[in-house]
């Protein structure tokens, strides 16, 4: 008889902890949902054709839907000049520079280009514009998909493909300029012409890291690059190339003539941002 009123005692008081237990994490009218970062205010507008240069700003153009202009940050503020397309690239931290790594999508999301300027919430963490065109602002970014989410119907995927890819590799005896640790840095590829007329590339960087280097020369070949270098450190870079092989040597041979390096083709997986459902955006 005692066992018996023991063991219900027992299985009452553990009822009882099991609701209290629920009880606690189930409060009324409490939402344990994380709502997504988003701005404040967003104003969009579609930019006609022949508008002039637009706002002054950082820009970035590598090439058809791929180019961002009048870009400005600033602890409350974010404006910026783009198709869809790289938009949404900047957002998901993909890179439009290389045609593969970005598939779907229709034309229109190359060729329109929106202006957008948004209000950031107090107290939000300040970037560069330099950061946000290099995909380093993961605050602003979750911003932009949330902003792409709701006015574009923006939707996305990832998944893993075979492709072709350069890996930058380094000799026995690479020949690269150490950069000054307190000079300032900066990066560019110009299009040059020889006396006769003849058109080049000159690609020329200061305090260039080797993962940076990889960066640029994804621009020179419109393809992926991987830095194997295994080299740290900051380099003074300039070099001249022609993609042809007629006024100048290929990038690749420059790399490996007068750098040390090497750049060779392979197949390797990579991730992709798959485009699976846009449309053009809703009225401000």
């Amino acid at each position: 008889m005692k066992n018996r009123i023991a063991r219900s005692l027992s299985s009452t008081l553990t009822l009882l902890l099991v609701l209290a237990t629920v009880t606690t994490l189930a409060v009324p009218g409490q939402n344990t949902t994380q709502k997504p970062a988003a701005f404040e205010v967003v104003s969009i507008k579609l930019i006609q054709p022949n508008s002039g240069p637009g706002r002054p700003g950082m820009f970035m153009n590598a090439g058809p839907g791929c180019s961002l202009t009048g870009v400005q940050v600033d602890p409350r503020r974010l404006a910026v000049s783009a198709p869809l397309f790289t938009l949404i690239s900047t957002a998901y931290g993909a890179n439009c520079r290389v045609p593969d790594l970005m598939t779907g999508g229709e034309e229109w999301m190359k060729t329109d280009r929106w202006d957008i300027e948004a209000v950031l919430p107090e107290g939000s963490e300040t970037y560069t514009p330099a950061q946000f065109v290099g995909g380093n602002a993961p605050k602003l970014n979750s911003m932009l998909q949330t902003m792409l989410a709701e006015r574009f119907k923006v939707a996305v995927h990832r998944e893993m493909k075979e492709m072709t890819v350069n890996v930058l590799t380094a000799g026995k005896s690479p020949k690269l300029t150490k950069a000054d640790e307190n000079a300032p840095g900066g990066r560019r590829i110009n299009l040059r012409r020889s006396p006769e007329g003849m058109p080049f590339m000159e690609l020329v960087a200061a305090k260039l890291s080797m993962s940076g280097l990889a960066g640029m020369l994804q621009l020179a070949t419109n393809r992926q690059v991987i830095d194997k270098t295994g080299i740290e450190g900051d380099f003074n870079i300039k070099v001249e190339y022609d993609n042809d092989g007629v006024s100048r040597p290929t990038i690749f041979t420059v790399l490996q003539e007068e750098l040390g390096l090497k750049l060779e083709s392979t197949k390797e997986k990579m991730e992709v941002l798959v485009i699976d459902r846009a449309e053009k955006p809703t009225a401000n």
